[in-house]
């Protein structure tokens, strides 16, 4: 167990307040007018995961608790990964797709789309070597995007009316609202396929990768 000194519990102080600063910067940043604030936006479900991640083995190295949330990890990673490779391959073709007409702060985008998800995949791989149980992680997952996809299309969007496209309003992606429902059902559903692939290479990778002597101090048995 590491005392919040170390290198350890000084590395996880540190990924956590950046977490919890960008999370609290994001209601000074979005429109309050807006229904569903700044969650109705993947990118900020994956960093309120990455907060509650942090501070879950924070609590691990101040010795206030023995397990550090293996399956929340775990699909912490996953999501942050899904969040990575959809807003970089928007962004590629059209920032306009996932901005809209304001693009962000450049410390906020790298943040939200770059630093902040590698910090949670070192501590996921490395450190506490959260990919050992596969179907629970799997199932959270599924959780969590089947309760992002309801959420986005029956409360966000009947509630807003911005931003605006060519086949419907208020879905918070301006690229969704170009989209009709059949084919926005059968991009979800690929996007849930491709999160799951995610999840079966870390978990390959994990499985790779050389146990050391760091990540198996850092690592509690549960």
């Amino acid at each position: 167990m590491d005392r919040i000194g170390g290198a350890l519990g000084l590395w996880r102080l540190g990924v956590f307040l950046l977490a919890a600063g960008f999370w609290l910067y994001q209601f000074a940043t979005q429109e309050m007018a807006d229904f569903g604030w700044q969650f109705r936006f993947l990118t900020v479900w994956a960093l309120t995961l990455s907060m509650l991640s942090g501070w879950f083995v924070l609590r691990v190295s101040l010795g206030w608790s023995d397990s550090p949330h293996r399956t929340l990890m775990a699909a912490t990673a996953v999501i942050n990964a899904m969040v990575v490779l959809l807003y970089w391959r928007l962004y590629l073709e059209n920032p306009e797709q996932v901005n809209g007409t304001t693009a962000l702060p450049p410390v906020q985008e790298w943040y939200l789309h770059a630093l902040g998800p590698a910090l949670q995949w070192v501590e996921a791989l490395v450190l506490t070597r959260a990919f050992t149980r596969l179907p629970s992680s799997a199932l959270a997952v599924l959780g969590v995007v089947a309760a992002y996809v309801l959420w986005i299309e029956l409360a966000v969007q009947p509630l807003n009316e911005v931003p605006g496209g060519a086949v419907t309003t208020g879905l918070p992606y301006p690229f969704l609202n170009d989209m009709e429902v059949q084919a926005r059902l059968a991009f979800y559903g690929m996007q849930l396929g491709m999160s799951l692939l995610a999840l079966g290479a870390f978990w390959g990778l994990q499985r790779a990768w050389p146990f050391s002597s760091a990540s198996r101090a850092a690592s509690p048995s549960r």
